[in-house]
């Protein structure tokens, strides 16, 4: 979905009501505290929820407490941005801190959401290994030549699926490649949490996600735990570019490729590995990655450049980082929007309104068009649905992965893509093979931790462009 049109595109042809936008203007809140969940979550004329509205008009007190009944912060502005970036924006940190915070809880209830996909996929099949194979190009000249091949590799025994990659970001055309593994086991008891391993195997060290739930009693260690994360982002959330990635392919047009010259001959098959596939063209498919920088200060800047040398340099531990050289949060700069009246905002058009919520910004937008193509096969074991419910935990770790199912979930034709051609940056697409799969018996070791692994607490959050 294009960010950048996200309130066009839901579905939901509800408007908020006139009386809420006026509350949230006059900061009502015996109008506000009587919103049901469903009107917390609807968009007035212009795209805004009551909390992006109330961030947007600089409430930071109200915006907490419309956070704090349950209001959604991952809807999205006209301008494609969430809560969190606006935040910010404006240097709220109290807000940054509880956005942070609410993130965690519902990536816990996320994860939850995952449990039931998994645990029908994982009782129904037997146990495997799938293999998926990615092969980096550019249009860019001599770039190819210096973009990583990876292997990523996945095991499902029993009612535990281990995820093996080395390619972690690749934002903007730069690369970020660690050795990792992800353990996910999912429970076979609907009272039991589902639980997330993250293994770092240079450093010999994991880190434990579960997904608790909703209604988990705090002061417990996980609550400590959670507060010393949220701090951790939230530093790096101020201190760092806002990045945001998108491919979007709902304009694109599927054609079967022919053979013969120009294309005048039978529709094209190719076997890939085991599987006839039939060879499909995906044209006017869209990339397009989006940075803001607005909020940092030339301190800021200096601090981040330094941090991403330490990172590439091999130092592991931001946490440790951090606290040797904090950054100075204090710099960050506040971008504010002129003062509107509830009158002004009721009566703009839709390019008034718009110029005016991203007046602030300082963004950077690059764009490339790609022709994809697919190879689809309707032999291959494992349906669509499948593959997406089994990556679908990761791609939170992995922003290949995560653009991987994102393109995934459009409308694709008939079969399995057992080979396809997707963009993952503006100048840098991905040939991706499904390229085995077999139903064999699994030693437990491979989806055991290694004794000698020591558990850290925290990780460096793979939202922020470090």
């Amino acid at each position: 979905m294009d960010k950048n049109n996200k309130g066009a595109q839901e579905t939901s042809t509800e408007v908020l009501d006139d009386e809420v936008v006026r509350a949230v203007f006059d900061g009502n809140d015996a109008v506000l505290s009587k919103l049901t969940k469903k009107q917390l979550n609807t968009k007035d004329k212009h795209g805004n929820t009551p909390l992006m509205l109330a961030v947007v008009l600089e409430k930071e007190d109200l915006a907490l407490q419309l956070l704090s009944r349950g209001a959604d912060l991952r809807k999205t502005n006209t301008c494609g941005w969430d809560v969190l970036a606006e935040a910010v924006c404006l240097g709220f940190s109290k807000l940054i801190k509880a956005i942070v915070m609410a993130d965690q809880k519902q990536t816990s209830e996320d994860m939850t959401k995952h449990k039931d996909k998994l645990h029908a996929m994982c009782s129904e099949m037997k146990d495997f290994y799938l293999e998926i194979e990615w092969e980096f190009h550019s249009w860019v000249p001599l770039v190819s030549r210096l973009l990583p091949h990876d292997v990523l590799r996945i095991w499902k025994r029993d009612h535990v699926v281990r995820v093996d990659s080395e390619l972690i970001d690749i934002a903007d055309g730069g690369m970020t490649k660690e050795q990792l593994t992800t353990l996910i086991q999912i429970p076979t008891s609907a009272d039991d949490k589902l639980v997330m391993f993250r293994l770092d195997h240079e450093h010999k060290v994991y880190t434990k996600h579960l997904a608790l739930p909703t209604d988990q009693e705090p002061g417990t260690e996980k609550d400590a735990d959670d507060e010393a994360d949220a701090d951790l982002k939230h530093a790096v959330a101020l201190s760092t570019p806002l990045v945001d990635i998108d491919i979007i392919a709902r304009n694109s047009a599927v054609t079967h490729a022919m053979t013969g010259i120009f294309g005048f001959g039978s529709p094209r098959v190719e076997a890939i590995g085991d599987y006839q596939c039939d060879v499909y063209s995906l044209s006017n498919v869209q990339f397009k990655s989006r940075k803001r920088k607005e909020h940092l200060s030339p301190q800021l800047k200096s601090w981040h450049q330094e941090m991403k040398r330490e990172f590439q340099s091999g130092e592991f531990d931001l946490q440790a980082l951090m606290e040797k050289r904090p950054p100075p949060l204090e710099t960050a700069r506040k971008r504010e929007r002129r003062r509107i009246s509830h009158k002004e905002y009721s009566s703009m058009d839709e390019e008034s309104f718009k110029d005016w919520l991203s007046s602030p910004y300082q963004e950077q937008t690059k764009t490339k068009n790609f022709t994809s193509t697919l190879w689809m096969s309707p032999e291959f074991p494992l349906t669509i649905e499948r593959i997406v419910a089994l990556l679908s935990p990761f791609e939170e770790h992995s922003d290949v992965i995560k653009t991987l199912v994102k393109f995934l979930q459009n409308k694709l034709p008939p079969g399995f893509p057992v080979k396809l051609d997707i963009p993952v940056a503006p100048t840098v697409s991905a040939r991706i093979v499904f390229k085995a799969f077999s139903f064999d018996p699994i030693a437990e070791s491979v989806t055991a931790i290694p004794n000698d692994y020591k558990e850290l607490h925290h990780e460096c959050p793979r939202k922020c462009d470090i």
